[in-house]
C-alpha cells in the first residue's frame, strides 16, 4: 500500500511572441512518487484483579491543553483499562511525533522517513557547530522563497526554542516574541519576508551542542497521508485479563523539499 503523488520536475514556462505569432506549447514534466504506508501500534493489557483493585484513577498531567507549550491537565479513568488506554494513546501519538521528526527507513524499514531525512542538506544554513543568529533565520527563509516556497511553520528542539527566545527578547522591536497562533496556544512567531512563521518545539529533536536544528516548512506541500486513523480494537481474551491494541496506518510526505529550509549544526 502506497501514497502516490505527482511531483513537478520542470515547468514549461511562459513566453513572449509577436502579433499573431505561433502558439507552441511548452509542456510541464512530472515524476510519479510513491511512498509506502507504515503501520503504528500500541498494545495494552490489564488483569482482572487489577481492574477490581483500582475502580477509578486520576492520571496527573496526561492531556496537554494548549498545544506544544501549553499546560497539562489531569485525565480521569474509571478503571485500570481506561487508564491503560489513555497511556497507550499518548504513547502512539508520541511515537508518531518521533517518526515525523526522526523516522528513517534505512534504520528501520518499518518506519517512514521524517523531516530530518527528507530534508537532508536541502536549503540548509549549516552553522558548523557555531551559535545561531537572527540573520540565519532570514537567510534560511530566503533560500526557500527563492525556490518558490513560502514557509509558514517551523519545528525545532527545545534548546533552539529557548535560544531563539533569548535572541528575540534581546532585540527589541524585531517582533513580539510570543503570540497566540491558530492552533490555540502561545508560541514564538517570527516575522519574516514571507509573513509570520510560528515555531513549534519538539521533545524528540536533539539538544546536543552542534547537533541542534530548526526546520522551516511550507505546509502546502507537507502532508500526513492517512490510510486509517487511530483506531481502538479489542484483542482475544485468553487469560483473566483484557487485551487491546491501538493502530494507525500513515506515511509522512514532504512533496517538494526545495520549498522548505533549515538551520543545522547549531551549537549551544
Amino acid at each position: 500500500m502506497y501514497a502516490d503523488f505527482n511531483q513537478v520536475t520542470a515547468k514549461g514556462g511562459g513566453f513572449v511572441a509577436p502579433e499573431d505569432g505561433p502558439l507552441v506549447e511548452r509542456d510541464n514534466t512530472f515524476d510519479r512518487v510513491s511512498k509506502q504506508i507504515k503501520f503504528l501500534y500500541a498494545v495494552g493489557r490489564v488483569t482482572g484483579p487489577a481492574t477490581a483493585a483500582m475502580p477509578s484513577w486520576i492520571l496527573g498531567g496526561l492531556q496537554p491543553q494548549g498545544g506544544a507549550v501549553g499546560n497539562f491537565t489531569d485525565a480521569g479513568a474509571m478503571n485500570t483499562k481506561q487508564l491503560e488506554i489513555l497511556i497507550q494513546t499518548r504513547a502512539i501519538r508520541e511515537l508518531e511525533e518521533n517518526l515525523i521528526v526522526n523516522g528513517s527507513i534505512s534504520s528501520d524499514a518499518n518506519e517512514f522517513d521524517g523531516i530530518i531525512i527528507q530534508m537532508g542538506a536541502t536549503n540548509t544554513v549549516d552553522k558548523n557547530t557555531t551559535a545561531m543568529a537572527l540573520d540565519d533565520i532570514d537567510t534560511a527563509i530566503q533560500y526557500a522563497f527563492d525556490d518558490g516556497g513560502r514557509p509558514n511553520m517551523a519545528v525545532c528542539s527545545s534548546g533552539v526554542f529557548t535560544d531563539m527566545l533569548g535572541l528575540l527578547t534581546a532585540k527589541i522591536g524585531y517582533l513580539q516574541p510570543t503570540q497566540q497562533v491558530f492552533w490555540g496556544f502561545s508560541t514564538i512567531v517570527l516575522n519574516t519576508m514571507v509573513g509570520q512563521v510560528p515555531v513549534i518545539p519538539s521533545m524528540f529533536m536533539s539538544n546536543v551542542s552542534g547537533s541542534k536544528a530548526i526546520y522551516f516548512l511550507d505546509m502546502s506541500i507537507v502532508e500526513m497521508r492517512v490510510l486509517q486513523d487511530l483506531t481502538y480494537q479489542e484483542l482475544a481474551m485468553v487469560n483473566d485479563s483484557e487485551k487491546f491494541m491501538l493502530k494507525l496506518y500513515e506515511v509522512f510526505l514532504i512533496k517538494n523539499t526545495a520549498f522548505c529550509s533549515s538551520i543545522t549544526e547549531i551549537s549551544a
